[in-house]
């Protein structure tokens, strides 16, 4: 196994050289994990999907040469300078969340249709310290008539919660002023998550889950430094 560079913008392309062959990440870089597929060794082997789309969109050709195939697996890792491999994160539409994968789509589906006024949602992960993985935010474009001051949290947080497990509930709503999408029309996600929770460097309006009192508060910074610190439960 390998871990290769990924395109910044969609962590779904690989970064290529001249030669369009694959880069491998150095240490302390993180890239996707990558296994050598060889049909021959019953170890190695690769069958596929009965979707042949699946099955391609998972084999990486043409990697370290010409002619070789590699088993995409989704997930982001780094490795450190003494060979030790650590998880990073899921590519794309997946994040991770108390032990569980998230699909990004799925909890789209549901917190669009969750409360009135919701014209489009993108779901994300952000990272948040003292806790593996990401939590989720749910950036929600809203119809005209509709603000973050007359939106219905109540009714927003009953019904993620419940079509929703609990590690899928978003954990932090953003009202972007608008949305922007990646060359091939998918909401843009990378930027979103590097850009966490932090309303100190986020002008948009942001809210953070009350399970108690099952709604949403505004996150202000008070509020940021006591979830960084673990003063508040995540």
């Amino acid at each position: 196994v390998i871990i290769i560079k990924m395109n910044p913008d969609d962590e779904e392309t690989p970064i290529r050289n001249k030669k369009g062959m694959c880069i491998e990440c150095k240490a302390g870089e993180t890239g996707q994990l990558i296994g050598l597929i060889k049909q021959e060794d019953p170890t190695r082997r690769f069958d596929g999907y009965t979707d042949k789309k699946a099955t391609e969109k998972k084999t990486l050709k043409n990697v370290i040469k010409k002619g070789d195939q590699w088993f995409a697996t989704g997930d982001l890792l780094k490795r450190d300078a003494k060979g030790f491999y650590y998880f990073v994160d899921r590519i794309g539409d997946t994040f991770r969340w108390k032990g569980e994968n998230c699909s990004t789509r799925e909890v789209e589906e549901v917190a669009c249709e969750a409360a009135p006024g919701i014209e489009e949602v993108n779901v994300y992960g952000v990272e948040v310290n003292g806790n593996g993985g990401r939590a989720g935010m749910a950036c929600i474009g809203l119809k005209e008539g509709t603000t973050p001051d007359n939106f219905d949290f109540p009714t927003f947080y009953i019904n993620n919660a419940k079509s929703l497990a609990s590690y899928q509930r978003p954990r932090f709503v953003r009202f972007p002023e608008k949305f922007e999408n990646t060359s091939t029309f998918k909401h843009r996600k990378v930027d979103l998550r590097k850009e966490g929770f932090d309303p100190n460097t986020i002008s948009d309006p942001l809210y953070f889950i009350d399970t108690e009192n099952r709604t949403y508060v505004p996150l202000d910074s008070a509020l940021y430094d006591q979830i960084q610190n673990g003063e508040v439960r995540i």
